[in-house]
């Protein structure tokens, strides 16, 4: 399969045109917290995360360890440089804060996911969660706030965007331009990204989907390959960190082809050399790390 080059250079040009208007717009309209309101929410949505994720073996444990410790080596480089030389910030609220007497973050994510899975699968819609809560799956826990999806690509846009706003009215209020392939709503407390998958690889991504139990109820979440790729492709810092989390997990049980082969694509795409170059560099360094062939 060759990536339409033209279509996911257009798309994702627009897709990150979205996302720093999204930023930009949270940051005026949101209130900050207070330390004890972030310290909330952020045990809450750790431990949601966290039960997303399957058990890891010892392996996998001592791998997280070390890549943790470079995780925040980095942030201790990064506060020692704010400190020097950056410029105080007031930190914001997430999009899913939750007013005082509300339920918790993490049921509230639950909640909110779990009716927007129903409204797909009992409307025949295939689809694969990414995202934040996708790196759970894959044995790296993140906080995160919202809730992505990818839906398998109808060629009557129109009408997919229609029956998810008909279901789910309550539109977000941090979404200042419109994207024709995303359908931004607000289910409970959460903001729910429903991103409607192009033509090609987004459709690939939903067919190599893999389905999860999550103690008594069940999801189907984008395989590693794919979230790496997605990662790789959005390319932020916070993205690239998750790269190489993903990589210490699962450096050994990936399918390296499929991989080098769509981020050759992209690069060539989206015309980002370092796409490629700077995965193959983390893959590398993973691989030297776990005694790995290079």
């Amino acid at each position: 399969m060759t990536l339409n080059k033209e279509l996911y250079r257009r798309v994702y040009e627009q897709y990150r045109q979205w996302n720093e208007a999204e930023i930009a717009g949270r940051s005026r309209n949101v209130r900050p917290l207070s330390p004890a309101e972030a310290w909330r929410q952020y045990a809450d949505l750790w431990e949601f995360c966290r039960e997303l994720s399957p058990q890891p073996g010892e392996r996998q444990r001592e791998q997280k360890l070390a890549a943790l410790e470079r995780y925040y080596a980095r942030l201790r480089k990064l506060e020692a440089w704010r400190r020097t030389r950056g410029r105080k910030y007031t930190s914001t609220a997430a999009p899913c804060r939750l007013k005082h007497g509300d339920a918790r973050v993490e049921e509230s994510l639950k909640t909110s996911l779990l009716k927007a899975i129903t409204f797909l699968e009992e409307h025949g819609y295939r689809y694969a969660i990414i995202g934040g809560i996708a790196l759970a799956q894959w044995g790296v826990i993140r906080v995160t706030r919202n809730v992505d999806k990818v839906l398998v690509p109808d060629t009557d846009y129109d009408a997919v965007r229609a029956a998810l706003q008909a279901a789910f009215p309550a539109r977000s209020p941090w979404r200042p331009i419109e994207n024709p392939f995303i359908v931004s709503v607000v289910i409970g407390s959460v903001i729910v990204d429903f991103l409607l998958a192009l033509p090609g690889y987004e459709e690939l991504v939903i067919e190599r989907a893999v389905q999860r139990d999550l103690d008594g109820w069940s999801a189907w979440f984008c395989s590693v390959e794919d979230l790496i790729i997605q990662k790789v492709v959005a390319g932020r810092g916070k993205d690239w960190l998750d790269v190489e989390m993903l990589l210490a997990e699962r450096w050994d049980k990936l399918d390296e082809t499929y991989i080098q082969d769509w981020l050759t694509q992209f690069a060539e795409a989206l015309e980002k050399p370092k796409v490629l170059t700077e995965y193959q560099r983390l893959l590398a360094k993973i691989k030297l790390a776990q005694g790995g062939a290079s």
